[in-house]
């Protein structure tokens, strides 16, 4: 099971082989990364189990989980391996006549991102729609005016939802949040601010910025979501308890073990 649009759009296509058989040199196939290696780099064109492999690029920040287009080369189903060029967009060619005449053209204050975006009231359980400023790993960060968004990737599925091998949402350069894109959350926590620095920004006619806790939990999104549900949905080390599972992202994989996070900076090894 896998939560990943691309993958979806693979699987109801026929396009998501689940064995090393139906893996058809010359095809291409939607991939996502699963380990980054020094030369090369893991990947898998359907199922977890059937990886192979692509050769690591220098241009290319590639990413744990990230969506990519591949092209397989060779494939050995016996020996259960494939190779595979990654497929990158090629940009687009624009011919000198369509080209705009920079000169004639006056200067526009580019937009920041989040300008518009208004919360009207910072409080707990609160929905809000904030523009997406940054994808890092398993981090989403957003903004609206006078406001910082945080929305971490285990804060985007139900733990009741997930099942063994479950795909997170992952981000990278070719995930389905983009910068400036919209996201809809509920605030989670809203962290006292010192009153000095409030005013100190202020006095320099600065925007004042408070960083809102977010979810984006689909059982939470729910207008009958109580405030203390939500509220109660934010992953601390004092509400972690032996026993209870919570949903994890694999942040790196080493030869002792793998690491993972449950939360923004909350981090374990198994």
């Amino acid at each position: 099971m896998s939560l990943k649009s691309s993958l979806v759009r693979a699987a109801k296509a026929k396009n998501f082989p689940t064995g090393y058989e139906q893996v058809v040199e010359g095809q291409k196939y939607s991939a996502y990364v699963k380990e980054i290696l020094d030369k090369s780099v893991l990947i898998s064109v359907g199922a977890w189990s059937v990886g192979g492999i692509i050769p690591k690029s220098e241009d290319t920040q590639y990413q744990i989980g990230q969506s990519i287009f591949v092209k397989v080369k060779t494939c050995n189903p016996e020996g259960k391996r494939y190779f595979a060029n990654h497929l990158r967009p090629k940009p687009k060619e624009t011919k000198d006549s369509e080209k705009p005449d920079k000169s004639e053209q006056p200067k526009a204050k580019k937009p920041r991102v989040g300008d518009g975006k208004v919360i009207e009231s910072a409080e707990v359980g609160e929905k809000v729609n904030m523009a997406v400023t940054k994808v890092d790993n398993l981090s989403v960060f957003c903004k609206a005016e006078g406001y910082f968004g945080l929305v971490h990737a285990t804060q985007m599925v139900d733990a009741k939802d997930m099942k063994y091998g479950t795909a997170l949402p992952t981000f990278g350069a070719l995930g389905d949040l983009a910068v400036g894109s919209d996201i809809e959350a509920k605030i989670v926590k809203v962290p006292e601010r010192d009153a000095s620095k409030v005013e100190a920004e202020t006095k320099k006619n600065k925007e004042a910025q408070t960083k809102l806790i977010l979810t984006a939990k689909p059982s939470l999104m729910k207008d009958n979501a109580s405030k203390e549900k939500v509220a109660a949905s934010r992953v601390t080390w004092q509400s972690l308890q032996v026993g209870v599972e919570v949903v994890a992202g694999i942040t790196e994989v080493k030869d002792d073990g793998v690491w993972m996070e449950v939360g923004p900076e909350i981090r374990g090894k198994v």
